[in-house]
């Protein structure tokens, strides 16, 4: 990973003058689908801002509000696009292959199971999470305001703790890699917990419901 962030970094200082800018664009196109791993490149901005904080005191601050809004923008214009398109999008390639109807199926029966909880729980599972967006927007069923309110905090939690990373480990990038593990086993647990949490109260509405209609038939 340490590879790929150092990549990632060379190419960010290549156009210095547009650092912020470089920024956003690429983590606009990971929201659509560009194949890159984001925690490495949300370090590797991390780090950006802990070098360039010396001359820019406000660096960190800007840095954050940049990949923020990258990450957020980047998975409303999926959301969006499955809104204005609707089902008509699974004829466009790459969405032909992204969202076929088996996987639909089972991200209807997710959803149908987790509700809008399935939206948090996506942000941490990144094969989901991107034609889930475009799914939510496809079935109507979501409201943009309530997508950008859920999903939105959980982004700004998640890009937050990798800029963050990098930041505070800018001259130390070996140290990065021993934190790296720890933070992800801490998402998949959050993941995990919200999951056997919903599970457990679907399956206590379900009880609730039998016991009510067994009562009415006595």
């Amino acid at each position: 990973m340490l590879e790929l962030v150092d990549s990632f970094i060379q190419f960010i200082t290549a156009y210095q003058d547009y650092t912020y800018g470089v920024i956003l664009i690429i983590l606009l196109a990971s929201g659509a689908g560009l194949p890159l791993s984001k925690d490495a490149f949300l370090i590797a901005s991390g780090i950006i801002a802990g070098i360039i904080q010396r001359e820019n005191h406000h660096a960190l601050t800007v840095m954050l509000i940049i990949c923020i809004t990258g990450v957020i923008l980047g998975d409303c214009i999926m959301f969006y696009l499955g809104r204005t398109l609707g089902f008509r999008i699974q004829r466009y390639w790459p969405f032909s292959r992204i969202i076929t109807p088996k996987r639909f199926a089972k991200l209807r029966k997710y959803y149908k199971h987790y509700g809008i909880w399935f939206i948090v729980i996506a942000r941490f599972v990144p094969v989901i999470r991107m034609p889930l967006y475009v799914f939510c927007g496809m079935t109507r069923k979501i409201k943009f305001w309530i997508f950008v309110l859920i999903n939105g905090s959980v982004s700004v939690v998640y890009t937050s703790i990798w800029v963050l990373l990098g930041y505070f480990f800018a001259f130390q990038k070996d140290q990065i890699l021993q934190y790296v593990p720890g933070i992800n086993i801490i998402f998949i647990s959050c993941a995990a917990l919200l999951i056997a949490s919903l599970i457990i109260y679907h399956c206590c509405s379900v009880r609730k419901t039998r016991q009510v209609l067994q009562k009415k038939e006595k």
